[in-house]
């Protein structure tokens, strides 16, 4: 069972210790490039992984390295002030320059420290240490949303996707009222707990601080999921409906629009950055015109053909899930409820068969 209080950077993508890539981008390069060779962006000092056993701020112990990218490193740690309470830590990549990047990067962290939503993951702590900011929030556990996909073998039913899709609106809209901008929606960053409920376990703490960094005008994002807008560096409450129905779509059919470039060298194109859905209907037969229906308001290029807000999002798949619960039974259901009667009475009469046989063949063996 998975255990995380917070995603990979990018979907599917673990530690490698040689690899880096690209915050721009996207693009994988070696460890200690001063460039991105795809993109040409210039790397900053990069900070390098911390050991198990390290001791942070004189409490947090570094137990295991989890996930790494181009925002930074995140870690498995024990809090030794509180038990031994598990938790985890976010360690920025960039160094501390100055007095006024630090100012920067503690007033964001603090915006986000105010945040309280039982669908998002808590920040405990935050602080600079080795001339490096870090972030502790809190662990929870259960599986992302990506690995139920790969356990399930890409088989989740609409029903299911669709709860979760309501409860994450409520998740978005309310950081989308208190100004913040996800920015990192997908499979990866949303924890199907122990529970049973769904949780944001990355609402964006390290993509934003990284955002914060590098003066507020990279783009950022992670192919697939991030709309256009949002690589031009002008992402805004919309973009994250986009990324959830890339989510949406995803967990349904197994498919992003990614370019064989990317996917296979990891080297992004002009259109991994205005990715193109085609109705999801084409993809998964099975799934309904409804969903389809909001799935292609969601997943529109154009910022101003979605969903004005993650509430109204919600709103359309709450529809959808009443649609769905009064909906009639398929065929075969069908076909069991309307000759249930006979399947009764074929059944007790072939077991009174049985039973007469074996009467028979007692009183005959006597």
């Amino acid at each position: 069972m998975g255990t995380q209080g917070i995603g990979p950077d990018k979907a599917g993508t673990k530690m490698q210790a040689a690899k880096r890539v690209c915050p721009k981008c996207g693009s994988a390069h070696e460890q200690g490039d001063a460039a991105c060779g795809s993109c040409g962006f210039v790397f900053t000092s990069v900070s390098a992984v911390l050991s198990p056993g390290t001791l942070l701020h004189g409490r947090y112990e570094i137990d295991q390295l989890i996930s790494t990218g181009g925002m930074g490193h995140v870690y498995l740690a024990r809090d030794r002030d509180v038990f031994g309470r598990d938790c985890v830590v976010k360690q920025v990549i960039e160094k501390i320059e100055s007095a006024e990047h630090r100012r920067r990067l503690e007033e964001e962290a603090l915006r986000m420290a105010i945040l309280s939503h039982p669908g998002i993951a808590m920040i405990i702590d935050h602080f600079v240490e080795r001339g490096q900011y870090f972030m502790v929030v809190e662990r929870i556990r259960g599986k992302t949303l990506g690995d139920v996909f790969k356990d399930r073998h890409g088989q989740i039913g609409e029903a299911e996707v669709v709860a979760w899709a309501i409860a994450i609106c409520d998740v978005i809209a309310y950081l989308h009222a208190e100004g913040v901008v996800h920015r990192d929606i997908s499979p990866d960053n949303i924890m199907l707990t122990d529970r049973g409920s769904v949780s944001l376990i990355d609402f964006g703490t390290l993509r934003e601080l990284r955002y914060v960094a590098a003066g507020g005008t990279a783009g950022m994002g992670k192919y697939g999921y991030a709309p256009p807008e949002q690589w031009e560096g002008n992402a805004e409450p919309r973009s994250d409906l986009f990324a959830l129905g890339a989510t949406l779509y995803y967990l349904l059919t197994g498919y992003l629009p990614l370019s064989d470039s990317y996917q296979t060298k990891q080297m992004a194109v002009a259109s991994d950055r205005r990715p193109e859905f085609p109705p999801i209907r084409t993809r998964n037969g099975r799934i309904s015109r409804s969903l389809e229906s909001i799935l292609l308001k969601a997943l529109a290029l154009d910022v101003n053909d979605r969903f004005t807000s993650a509430t109204e999002m919600g709103e359309a798949l709450a529809r959808l899930q009443r649609e769905l619960t009064k909906r009639p039974p398929r065929r075969r259901e069908q076909w069991l409820l309307r000759h249930r009667i006979q399947i009764i009475i074929v059944g007790g009469t072939l077991a009174l068969g049985l039973i007469a046989a074996g009467i028979y063949l007692v009183v005959s063996s006597g």
